[in-house]
């Protein structure tokens, strides 16, 4: 309930700060004596929509994404093209793992072989021909809530073309991030398939519940960095954008994230 009127509040502040930051752009254009009417430079806000494709990688491993968003900047001097954003964003992001266990029994005459085991390296232990096998795949889902804040300079091209290069803050709110589970074995072996059969019983795995995760849940709240460019061509928007949790998602569990966005200024 706490976090739910965190993005509630959160997204109460989206809607509000267009016209805080319009106050703040004519205060700004009426320092030093100077008359909102007659600015330095031409004042610009814009109200953006955008579909981005937005992997993130979490852990070493890439999850596919999109996320659809909307922004609104403004210029936030009279003197120079600086300006400021704040957006939000609803990101999805997906992806299937497949993989497989099994085992081997050993024998009394085997053990001597044991410190080979203990001693393999982890991909090559799990890459072993073992006896008997079943396969295991997840279907991984995760919902998030983003809200940026950037502040960036705006290089005027021409009357048409401009390009916007920021910095800039994240405010991410994990709503969902569920992995549903199967598994299959692959010959009749009792215990591969009571393996199996235990898997199927889960169902899946809640990777914000603590009891799911022994303990090791993932933050429903992180805090994050980026840098990126826009380009401006007339109403159209093309960005890039790449940024890092410092927040991270678990203990010892990085996060980083990519955007390709492409928009419409309205």
């Amino acid at each position: 309930m706490t976090h739910l009127k965190a993005i509630v509040a959160a997204a109460a502040l989206v809607f509000m700060l267009p016209a805080t930051a319009q106050t703040l752009s004519q205060a700004i254009g009426n320092t030093n004596g100077t008359s909102a009417a007659t600015p330095f430079m031409p004042e610009f806000q814009y109200h953006r929509v955008s579909f981005s494709y937005a992997p993130e990688f979490i852990g070493g491993e890439t999850v596919n994404g999109i996320a659809f968003g909307y922004t609104y900047g403004a210029n936030c001097s009279r003197t120079y093209p600086f300006f400021f954003e704040i957006g939000m964003s609803l990101n999805y992001n997906f992806k299937t793992f497949d993989g497989a266990f099994g085992y081997s029994m050993i024998s009394i005459d085997d053990l001597d072989d044991l410190d080979k085991y203990l001693n393999m390296d982890y991909d090559d232990f799990l890459n072993q021909d073992w006896d008997h096998t079943s396969d295991l795949k997840m279907k991984f889902n995760m919902l998030s809530w983003n809200i940026p804040i950037n502040f960036g300079y705006r290089y005027s091209i021409n009357e048409n073309l401009s390009i916007d290069p920021y910095i800039g803050l994240n405010f991410k709110f994990n709503i969902l991030a569920q992995g549903d589970i199967e598994s299959k074995a692959n010959d009749n072996d009792y215990l591969n398939n009571a393996a199996s059969d235990i898997i199927n019983d889960m169902g899946s795995i809640n990777f914000l519940n603590k009891d799911d995760m022994m303990g090791m849940q993932w933050k429903t709240f992180q805090m994050g960095w980026h840098i990126g460019a826009g380009v401006n061509y007339k109403r159209l928007y093309l960005g890039l954008r790449y940024g890092t949790d410092f927040i991270k998602i678990a203990e010892g569990t990085n996060s980083s994230n990519f955007y390709l966005s492409l928009g419409v200024n309205l």
